[in-house]
């Protein structure tokens, strides 16, 4: 009997210490405001390799990974809302709040903002012709066509696409490794944005850089190299990391760059049961793979999930 008080002891006390690490991590990472600056001493290793990769072949990294809950019924969307800073009230009393959506959500985050504020029109660009047939049937089922506007394209043409348009606020969640010649792209976005309260929320996966450490010999730093080129391939996606980012839009203009920044094992504590099983099935269903591949997988405790606000 002392044995099973003290066992439920032990878990109360886990159940507690998990959920106070929840709320730190969760206040810390939608408190985005670290500054930033330009620094010629970043590692463009990923972004080069990604860019002249000869088949691009692997996995879709489509949708949104990095969730950060506070409480343990919010909605998987939840602390976006906080970074964006949409006020429900404010937002009633104001006309035409634009947002543009360069996010692979299949529409699920347009319309989770819809469900929740009214005044908001959302424009999203889909560039998988068959996620933009399944969106255009979920906009017509929810009678949401005058909100929630969706285009088929390119990144690349962004700025043709949306030339006549401004908005208050560009979301790019878990995209921008997608996107190949980066720097054109960049160029593209400070057009879009209507004033100097709007701002880009930016989320993505970025690898830790070890490979300018100091701390580990070259034979080591070559052979996290060589696995995290595994993850580039394997997911068709550049983890890149954040000085390069920062450096990219620093170099188009945007001088303003926040961000907020941590090690993705801290996602287990902001997870919900379901999300953890879902990355269970994701691994041992959808991927095929087993026990006998973790060891290509430890390179994931290399990897930062990473928000910035950029102005």
């Amino acid at each position: 009997m002392k044995l099973i008080i003290i066992f439920f002891i032990i878990v109360i006390i886990l159940f507690i210490i998990s959920v106070v690490i929840r709320k730190i991590v969760s206040n810390y990472m939608t408190n985005i405001n670290q500054d930033t600056k330009f620094n010629t001493n970043a590692n463009y290793l990923y972004d080069d390799y990604y860019e002249n990769m000869d088949k691009r072949e692997g996995k879709d990294l489509v949708g949104n990974f990095g969730i950060i809950r506070y409480n343990f019924m919010d909605g998987i969307y939840e602390s976006e809302i906080k970074i964006l800073k949409l006020n429900k009230d404010k937002l009633n009393k104001k006309q035409d709040y634009n947002i543009l959506n360069l996010s692979l959500t299949n529409c699920n985050f347009d319309i989770y903002l819809l469900n929740k504020f009214d005044n908001l029109v959302i424009y999203s660009l889909i560039t998988n012709l068959n996620d933009y047939n399944i969106c255009k049937k979920k906009i017509a089922s929810l009678n949401l066509d005058n909100k929630l506007k969706i285009y088929y394209g390119k990144y690349s043409d962004i700025g043709n696409i949306f030339k006549d348009k401004k908005f208050d606020r560009i979301v790019i969640l878990e995209t921008i490794g997608k996107i190949s010649k980066k720097p054109e792209f960049i160029k593209q976005l400070k057009p879009l944005l209507k004033d100097e309260n709007s701002f880009i929320y930016l989320k993505t996966m970025v690898f830790i850089d070890l490979i300018l450490d100091n701390k580990f010999n070259k034979g080591i730093q070559n052979e996290i190299y060589e696995k995290q080129k595994y993850m580039i391939n394997y997911w068709n996606y550049n983890f890149s990391s954040n000085q390069a980012i920062i450096n990219d839009f620093h170099k188009e203009g945007f001088k303003n760059i926040k961000m907020k920044t941590i090690s993705a094992l801290f996602l287990f504590f902001t997870y919900n049961i379901e999300d953890i099983l879902n990355l269970l099935r994701l691994y041992f269903i959808d991927l095929g793979l087993g026990v006998r591949d973790l060891h290509n997988w430890f390179i994931l405790f290399t990897l930062n999930i990473s928000n910035f606000i950029i102005y």
